[in-house]
């Protein structure tokens, strides 16, 4: 089976809290279930154990554990979304399913409902950890609430939303590391050109502000915006220069240092070589 092809169905979904001091004693048992389970926390930590393996459970993490096997909690306190699910919809019709009373003492293997292997998302066919799972949280408790609404076509809705998890917490668990890095990265050198681009940066003063060589990090930005920091700066202060040429009467020379230009000269000859006007010739447009 491939990632894509699935349709999952929603079991059960909730949102709740547990603690082996108040709560009900059976989550700290060893458990199995005949579908999948997939635990998010939202506030608190704990331990789980899946199949002898500890995971140290904390806000934002996140862990699927395959259906028949055992797992059991062990937390003080912990708020968590539960989602209850099968990656098919071929056994939405088999609904006297038992979401309590699932011990491994007593567990019935035959009772698993759906026994398939992922061709390309090899890591779905065991129990998988996530320890950093924050964005799919949004989706999470909207699926959370959309269950409890019975309205048409509320399954379909369920497993869309579900199979967009699915497919974000597959895409975070491969994701290498460095590109993982690099992007952020990225980002941050974005954020750092929009917040100064109206002062007079340079390549040096950019490879300085993240501690890198230039060259390195002027590649990883090119390998992941497709243009250099040099060209994304110069397009983004035309972009600024255009919006107030658009809405300001301010002078050429006066828009020019705004977007961090120190020769009017210059500036005009950038302007007209990215958008093909000068700049009086662009405001007498009204572009």
């Amino acid at each position: 089976m491939f990632l894509k092809d699935i349709s999952p169905f929603v079991r059960q979904a909730i949102i709740g809290s547990i603690s082996n001091k108040i709560h009900n004693p059976g989550v700290f048992k060893r458990l199995k279930a005949p579908f999948h389970r997939l635990f998010y926390v939202t506030d608190g930590d704990g331990i789980i154990s899946v199949e002898g393996t500890e995971y140290a459970l904390k806000p934002g993490s996140a862990i699927i554990i395959k259906s028949g096997e055992e797992y059991f909690w062990n937390t003080e306190s912990a708020k968590i979304i539960a989602i209850s699910f099968d990656y098919t919809s071929k056994f939405a019709d088999v609904t006297d399913v038992d979401f309590s009373l699932h011990r491994s003492d007593n567990f019935d293997p035959s009772a698993i409902l759906e026994h398939l292997k992922f061709d390309d998302a090899e890591i779905l066919n065991k129990s998988v950890y996530i320890p950093n799972a924050s964005s799919v949280e949004y989706m999470l408790r909207a699926l959370s609430s959309v269950y409890l609404l019975k309205e048409k076509f509320t399954k379909e809705l369920l497993s869309s939303y579900m199979k967009s998890v699915i497919t974000a917490l597959v895409h975070n668990i491969y994701s290498d590391n460095n590109t993982t890095k690099n992007t952020d990265t990225v980002r941050r050198i974005i954020s750092y050109i929009q917040a100064n681009y109206s002062q007079n940066i340079t390549n040096s003063h950019i490879a300085e502000a993240f501690h890198f060589n230039y060259s390195y990090v002027n590649r990883v930005f090119k390998k992941s915006t497709g243009q250099s920091i040099h060209k994304f700066l110069i397009d983004y202060r035309m972009d600024m220069a255009k919006e107030l040429l658009r809405t300001e009467n301010s002078s050429v020379t006066s828009i020019a240092f705004s977007v961090g230009y120190t020769d009017t000269h210059n500036f005009v000859k950038s302007f007209k070589r990215a958008v093909g006007k000068t700049p009086t010739e662009y405001r007498k447009s009204g572009m």
